[in-house]
């Protein structure tokens, strides 16, 4: 018998949930034990890095893992070269134009990275 549980979100795709059957763990080639690894007491994050968390916090706390999850997927889209940034802002904004009446952290999210997007170009 072989379990193994996924970490991660890297064979799933949005649609998918935990009743997903997409995941086969007798084709992963290869299965890394999973270390747990705390950083050291005096470990210290340079600071543009932790500059740079704060500022995702400040642009993204607050919206909902799907709306998170779609940006997720924008973003890699991009980083794949899959669309450009401008077709991923534009989609950004579709996005949180069909929100309705949802959370203003989520329309907010979408507004920021269609934002950052815009100012990759």
């Amino acid at each position: 018998m072989r379990v193994v549980v996924p970490t991660s979100q890297v064979f799933l795709t949005v649609n998918d949930s935990f009743a997903t059957r997409k995941f086969n763990p007798w084709h992963q080639k290869t299965i890394f034990e999973y270390k747990r690894r705390d950083a050291t007491d005096n470990f210290e994050l340079p600071k543009p890095l932790f500059d740079f968390f704060l500022q995702q916090i400040d642009k993204y706390a607050g919206a909902s893992d799907s709306t998170l999850q779609q940006i997720r997927y924008l973003r890699e889209g991009v980083f794949l070269k899959d669309w450009s940034a401008g077709t991923a802002a534009s989609n950004s904004l579709d996005r949180k134009k069909s929100l309705e009446a949802g959370p203003a952290e989520d329309a907010a999210a979408f507004q920021n990275f269609a934002n950052d997007m815009r100012a990759q170009q």
